[in-house]
């Protein structure tokens, strides 16, 4: 290009975007790891709390099978009184 006197050029470059620094990138993965992590707590937590419930469950129902068996036994034991009074 040639310039006459008293012209001048003026060269623009598109607008690149930033690109994000180390720094920023770094940030950004560690706090995608610690909503992760929080997520995978939240999961643990909750699997957790369902295996309690079930565990609760379970022992309700055994002391229950224990009371009818004490139950039975005494119903036994005055049957077998009656027989031999």
């Amino acid at each position: 290009m040639i310039q006459e006197q008293g012209e001048s050029t003026t060269t623009t470059r598109p607008q690149q975007q930033p690109s994000k620094d180390k720094a920023e990138l770094q940030a950004e993965l560690e706090e995608e790891e610690r909503l992760a992590r929080e997520k995978e707590e939240e999961a643990n937590i909750a699997l957790i709390e369902s295996w309690d419930n079930v565990q609760a469950t379970i022992d309700g129902d055994y002391q229950m099978a224990e009371q009818l068996q004490a139950q039975e036994q005494e119903e036994l034991t005055i049957e077998e009184k009656s027989k031999l009074f």
